[in-house]
């Protein structure tokens, strides 16, 4: 499912036959609570531009908006099979559809422009995400997802040689490309993401002249990757 107008970009893909059904009302959720926030922000702030923990409230709200139950900083036994266990914290418990689930999340940048290879970072970057659900997973019956929240950035000055081109939505069309690079890893279960109208302004835009973060950047919107551990 994605949705394409002259402002918003927003989507999820949930892959069948992965017990990730119930993602799909979950990921619907977290992309209307995304443009909420930031439509009642009027783009000065975004909750992808915080930290992880901020993300995965979201998370956890829009498990809640879909019906389901949700804990962040859920109390567990972490460790793996045959070595010394502790207790630690999960990122988030969630129980929706009739599913348990633990995840543990990272939060990534990765510039709209970039030298990267993308299969590469996704690989790496989610895969700290996976040891950390192979380590929460400990001896708890439930799926361990890990989650990986990529969020884009673009100078200002980039934005205007975009924005100066004769063509119509260059800006929009880089965004898109930035999201099919991610999702062509295909190093996922679940995928979703949200670039807000709001979050897409212009230098030219009245008390946006240095960015978000007074960095001089742009952070339109979000990536999240989910897969499981195993």
């Amino acid at each position: 499912m994605s949705t394409y107008d002259a402002f918003t970009i927003s989507g999820y893909h949930v892959k069948s036959r992965q017990g990730m059904d119930h993602w799909s009302a979950i990921l619907e959720e977290w992309i209307l609570t995304i443009e909420r926030y930031s439509r009642l922000c009027e783009g000065r702030e975004a909750p992808f531009v915080f930290t992880e923990v901020a993300n995965v409230g979201l998370l956890a709200a829009a498990v809640w908006r879909s019906g389901g139950i949700a804990t962040q900083e859920y109390v567990a036994t972490k460790g793996v099979k045959h070595r010394p266990k502790w207790t630690g914290r999960v990122d988030l418990w969630l129980y929706s559809n009739g599913k348990e689930q633990i995840l543990e999340a990272k939060l990534n940048n990765l510039p709209v422009e970039h030298n990267q290879d993308v299969s590469g970072f996704v690989e790496e970057k989610l895969g700290i995400a996976l040891e950390d659900a192979r380590q929460s997973k400990s001896t708890m019956d439930v799926d361990s997802l890990g989650t990986l929240f990529i969020v884009p950035s673009i100078t200002l000055n980039q934005v205007k040689r975009l924005d100066d081109s004769d063509e119509e939505y260059v800006y929009h069309q880089r965004l898109e490309e930035y999201i099919d690079a991610i999702l062509d890893t295909n190093n996922y279960q679940a995928a979703a993401w949200c670039f807000p109208k709001e979050m897409r302004y212009t230098p030219d835009e009245e008390g946006f002249e240095e960015g978000i973060k007074g960095d001089g950047k742009v952070y339109p919107g979000v990536v999240l990757l989910l897969k499981k551990y195993r």
